[in-house]
C-alpha cells in the first residue's frame, strides 16, 4: 500500500479510536419488546458518553405486483398506514423509557438496509440492535436483521439480548491476532463499565490440537508464539485502556468455543471481528461472527473490517 494511503489509514484508526462509542447512536427497532432493550442500552450509552441516538424503525412495503382486485385498500396507503402505526409504536416505547420522541423515525424498507444507511448518513460510532434467533429458514431468506448488519455495516454493531438492562460488566473477546480483532478488543474496553473486565480467547485456527510437549511438533512451536503474543496484546490492551484484562487460551472450534466459555465465565458480551468472505464461505461455512450471532444466550459486539 503506497505510504499516502498507510498514513490516512493510521490516522483513521486513531481517530476512531478515541471516539467516544456513544457519540452517535443508531438504533434499529420495531416498537415492540424484543428491541426495548436495544433502546435502552443505546440510550445508556449515550448518556454517559454525552451523545445522541436516532431510533430507526423500517417497515417492509407492500408487495405492489401481488395486488389483485379484491383488495380493499390500494397498496401505497397501506405502506402508510403501516408506516405512521409504526412510527407511534416506537414512539410509545421512547416515552415509555423516558427518551425523545423526536430522535424516532420510521422508513419504508429491509430492515438491515435502512439502518446500515442511516448510520452512515449520521456518520454513526455505533449501531445498536436487538438479538433475536432465528429458524434455519430465515437464514435461507434473509431475515436474520442483526447478521445482515453486522456483514455490512462499516461501524461497529452491537446486538443486545432482550433481558439486557445494562452496560456489560465482562466481556469475552475472540483474538486472532488481525486488526479486526484488536478492534474488537479496543471497543469492549470502551463499552464496559469502568469497574468492568475484559477476557482475550484465543483458539487455534484449527479444530483440536495436542501438545507433546517439549517444542517438538508444529503445534508446540505455534502454541508457544500464541501465548507469547496473547500477553503481549494483553498488557498492551491494559496500558491502552486502564482496564481490567486477563487472557486465556481454548481448544476446539472458535465459534463454538466462545460460546462455551462465555457462558462458563458468565460473560455478559461476546466481542469478535468481522473479517472479509467470499460468497461460498459465507454460504457454506459462515463467519465466526455469524455463527456467535445465531446462538449466543449474550449481547454480541462485532467490529467491522477496515475498508
Amino acid at each position: 500500500m503506497p505510504s499516502g494511503l498507510v498514513s490516512r489509514a493510521k490516522t483513521r484508526r486513531t481517530v476512531a479510536a478515541r471516539t467516544p462509542l456513544g457519540r452517535s447512536i443508531v438504533v434499529g427497532t420495531v416498537g415492540d419488546a424484543s428491541s426495548t432493550a436495544a433502546v435502552r442500552v443505546a440510550h445508556l450509552l449515550a448518556a454517559r458518553d454525552g451523545g445522541e441516538v436516532r431510533a430507526i424503525a423500517a417497515v417492509a412495503p407492500f408487495p405492489h405486483a401481488a395486488v389483485t382486485s379484491f383488495s380493499i385498500t390500494p397498496p401505497p396507503l397501506m405502506d402508510e398506514e403501516n408506516r405512521r402505526a409504526t412510527l407511534a409504536s416506537v414512539a410509545r416505547q421512547l416515552r415509555e423509557l423516558g427518551a425523545t420522541e423526536a430522535s424516532a423515525r420510521a422508513v419504508m424498507g429491509w430492515p438491515s438496509e435502512a439502518v446500515v444507511t442511516a448510520a452512515n448518513e449520521r456518520n454513526a460510532s455505533l449501531i445498536v440492535v436487538g438479538l433475536g434467533h432465528h429458524r434455519a429458514i430465515d437464514r435461507l431468506l434473509g431475515h436474520e436483521t442483526a447478521v445482515s448488519i453486522a456483514r455490512h455495516a462499516t461501524v461497529p454493531v452491537l446486538a443486545v439480548t432482550a433481558r439486557c438492562t445494562a452496560l456489560p460488566e465482562r466481556v469475552l473477546v475472540g483474538i486472532d491476532f488481525t486488526e479486526s480483532s484488536r478492534r474488537a478488543a479496543e471497543l469492549a474496553a470502551r463499552l464496559i463499565q469502568p469497574a468492568g473486565e475484559i477476557v482475550l480467547a484465543h483458539v487455534p485456527p484449527f479444530a483440536a490440537f495436542q501438545r507433546k510437549g517439549g517444542g517438538e511438533s508444529w503445534v508446540d512451536v505455534y502454541m508457544t508464539g500464541a501465548e507469547d503474543r496473547l500477553e503481549e496484546e494483553r498488557a498492551m490492551l491494559a496500558e491502552r485502556t486502564g482496564r481490567r484484562v486477563r487472557a486465556l487460551l481454548a481448544n476446539g472450534e472458535p465459534g463454538e468455543q466462545l460460546l462455551k466459555l462465555a457462558r462458563k465465565m458468565c460473560c455478559d458480551t461476546i466481542a469478535v471481528g468481522a473479517h472479509a468472505q467470499g460468497f461460498v464461505d459465507r454460504v457454506l461455512l459462515g463467519s465466526i461472527a455469524t455463527r456467535v450471532l445465531r446462538a449466543a444466550s449474550c449481547s454480541v459486539l462485532v467490529a467491522p473490517r477496515w475498508r
